[in-house]
């Protein structure tokens, strides 16, 4: 049968010319009689189309196959009109070729905006699109649990709000563009280490209040179309078939209508997969191909379940408008893309320290300056992995900082080699050495820049958070040799900075910036961009004061990885135990000041299920231009069981012109004072009083007030 004869058959008697689908859920149809009939609803055409369908097209629809070039790949039906899906990475951009390298989520995570979220979402989803791609393979919304974790740089940080919210926006980015969003990975997905077979050992509460909130959020407020199921076991059972995961919780409680498709070779068998949730394997069909063929035709499965696998692919797909636009490679403005990619980059700079106003450089102020490190020649575009793209125009810190000084200053570059100090080269203006040479260099210059790295990447964790290749070395006496000292740290997750942090004058965290990881860097130091960035992560004094210490916790032991520590994690740890940390959660400095005041709530006294609006004033007390977060936490005084000392539960990005004030409103909902009963599997709120605080971090609360919830 000529298949485009039978697809332009098909069209004339089903197809719509409208991509109703991100904003509804009825499509207009034409029938052979070209009539305009009443409206058939998504689920009366995805019903016809079934029963249109062989059980061997069904099964063809619920694994991928190999097709050179592509990620992930399921062929379409041609005679029924239904298209081909092209599944692609993903979280920091689209790999497929040579792309838009944009920042790391958790840059994105450090801006604390939901618009620029929702910004680099529709970025991407762009991207997908005009590659002829229609399923992204992202957000990564897995918490930050363990320090080394090799994917931290994927993630949105340690705090279940913060990744909700910002999760929630940037899905609906991408399918406002018409591209399916797939959130990963389905669940407790927090190492690397034994990521294949290890099982997550965690309780229902710890599950609920720290590693489901964002795959919640994804579905009822991101309305994502599809969920990708993790490698790792959750409490025994892999993630592709944990029944209570993708069918109690993800399909029964929470709605979803979409559906979950299997990480890379994360699917152990048939039946169990399919009859616990599983809807498609991927990238191949081992288990869904033949054997699930086999499988309904002996009885073990049932082509009903196979139906609803098809239903809701098909649910999606026609929602999204695809059986009226097959993906096809299109037009894209590359320019476009960058500049999205730079701003969300800039305001997720983090200043993390600046004494005695060291930043931002003045050139008129010193006549020489020395960039030292080892790859400050070189963009620090991204982590490895699926993450990883090919930038089209990297930009290296040395580059960019090099014409921004010009001919003002003398511009001296060392290109760090670890190794002994037995060098007795004399520094160039371009060229390699050991540490001598970069203490001798930094004696001579004005300003010493020293850019430090780590490496992040998909399969493999960090040996540990210190900084390889001896850049603490480094640092540390570059900054014994020159107090005026610059740190510009490029790292997807949190380091270990004791050993100089208190010596150096300003330290600035870029993460991985993306393709312009230079003309970013720039901007925030020499003040074109006032940095606005805070700390979605915790940075600690020592390794040892996580709260994720042992073997048993991490990496396990006999495949069995131990969430002892509850929901205790990040800056729900450091404030149990009062441990100090060197930069805390939320931190995140300005080139002006903010004072906070008139802090109001709307009621004092609130039912169980009752909402309190929160109003607080803001001010740019400084001199420039600026942007604050205003972060909202709130605290259970009277807590039947142990809850964390504080909770995020709100936060607003203001942008203020120097002396300028603005009204801050933050909605309290009963989940912000909420805690998930196992045993009554509902959240609950309990009678007393509750503590709501203000501040610019988690740990410098500026503001408090108190409101009290009757029975």
């Amino acid at each position: 049968m000529n298949s485009k004869r039978s697809r332009r058959r098909f069209l004339k008697q089903t197809s719509v010319a409208t991509l109703a689908a991100v904003v509804g859920d009825k499509v207009p149809t034409l029938f052979a009689s070209d009539r305009l009939t009443p409206q058939l609803s998504i689920e009366q055409r995805v019903d016809q189309l079934i029963r249109r369908m062989t059980l061997a097209e069904k099964i063809q629809m619920v694994h991928g196959v190999y097709r050179q070039g592509f990620i992930g790949y399921i062929p379409g039906i041609p005679r029924l009109g239904i298209p081909e899906l092209a599944l692609t990475d993903g979280p920091a951009g689209v790999r497929h070729g040579p792309g838009t390298a944009f920042p790391a989520p958790v840059a994105v995570a450090a801006t604390w905006d939901r618009s620029l979220a929702q910004q680099y979402g529709a970025a991407l989803g762009a991207e997908a699109k005009a590659k002829g791609q229609n399923i992204l393979l992202g957000p990564m919304v897995n918490i930050v649990r363990v320090p080394e974790g090799g994917r931290n740089f994927e993630t949105f940080g340690e705090d279940p709000y913060l990744t909700s919210q910002l999760a929630a926006a940037e899905i609906r980015g991408i399918q406002g563009q018409g591209v399916i969003a797939e959130v990963k990975h389905y669940a407790a997905n927090n190492q690397e280490a034994e990521r294949l077979k290890v099982s997550a050992e965690v309780d229902e509460r710890t599950l609920r209040e720290i590693y489901l909130p964002a795959f919640e959020a994804a579905v009822k407020d991101g309305k994502v179309g599809s969920v990708m199921a993790a490698y790792n076991k959750v409490n025994g059972t892999f993630s592709s078939e944990n029944v209570h995961l993708l069918k109690d919780v993800l399909k029964d409680e929470w709605g979803f209508d979409g559906f979950v498709v299997s990480d890379w070779g994360a699917t152990h068998s048939t039946a169990d997969a399919a009859n616990n949730g599983l809807d498609i394997e991927m990238p191949t069909g081992e288990f869904f191909g033949d054997k699930l063929m086999a499988a309904v035709k002996e009885g073990r499965v049932t082509e009903a379940t196979i139906d609803d696998k098809v239903r809701r692919i098909l649910r999606v797909i026609t929602r999204f408008g695809f059986l009226e636009r097959p993906p096809e490679v299109g037009p894209l403005d590359y320019r476009r893309q960058a500049e999205i990619g730079r701003r969300v980059a800039e305001a997720g700079v983090v200043l993390l320290k600046n004494e005695k106003d060291i930043l931002p450089l003045d050139v008129n102020n010193f006549k020489s300056v020395a960039v030292i490190g080892a790859f400050a020649d070189s963009a620090a575009s991204g982590g490895g992995g699926s993450a990883r793209i090919t930038p089209l125009n990297p930009i290296s810190p040395l580059g960019a900082i090099a014409n921004r000084i010009g001919k003002r200053a003398t511009f001296r570059f060392l290109k760090f080699v670890a190794g002994s100090d037995l060098s007795k080269s004399d520094p160039a203006t371009t060229g390699a050495g050991l540490l001598n040479d970069a203490t001798e260099l930094a004696k001579a210059c004005d300003v010493a820049l020293v850019f430090a790295r780590d490496f992040e990447s998909e399969g493999v964790d960090r040996a540990n958070i210190v900084m390889g290749m001896q850049q603490d070395e480094l640092i540390r006496e570059v900054v014994n040799a020159n107090p005026r000292t610059v740190v510009v740290l490029n790292t997807g997750c949190m380091v270990l900075v004791h050993r100089w942090a208190d010596a150096v004058l300003a330290i600035v965290q870029a993460w991985y910036p993306g393709q312009d990881d230079g003309e970013i860097i720039a901007d925030v130091l020499f003040g074109n961009v006032n940095p606005s960035g805070k700390l979605p992560i915790t940075f600690p004094k020592r390794r040892e004061d996580t709260g994720i210490t042992t073997a048993v916790q991490y990496p396990g032991v006999n495949g069995l990885g131990r969430y002892s520590e509850g929901v205790f994690v990040g800056y729900r740890h450091f404030d149990k135990e009062d441990i100090t940390p060197q930069f805390p959660f939320g931190h995140g400095l300005s080139y002006t000041t903010f004072e906070y005041s008139n802090l109001k709530l709307s009621r004092t006294q609130i039912r169980a299920g009752e909402s309190v609006a929160v109003e607080v004033q803001v001010k740019n007390t400084g001199s420039r231009d600026g942007a604050e977060v205003v972060q909202l936490y709130v605290q259970d005084i009277n807590a039947s069981l142990p809850r964390p000392v504080k909770e995020l539960k709100g936060f607003e990005k203001v942008s203020l012109k120097r002396g300028e004030t603005k009204l801050v409103r933050i909605n309290l909902d009963p989940r912000s004072m909420a805690y998930y009963d196992p045993s009554k599997k509902q959240w609950v709120v309990e009678p007393g009083t509750f503590k709501v605080l203000i501040g610019s971090s988690s740990r410098l609360i500026k503001l408090t007030a108190q409101f009290n919830v009757v029975s």
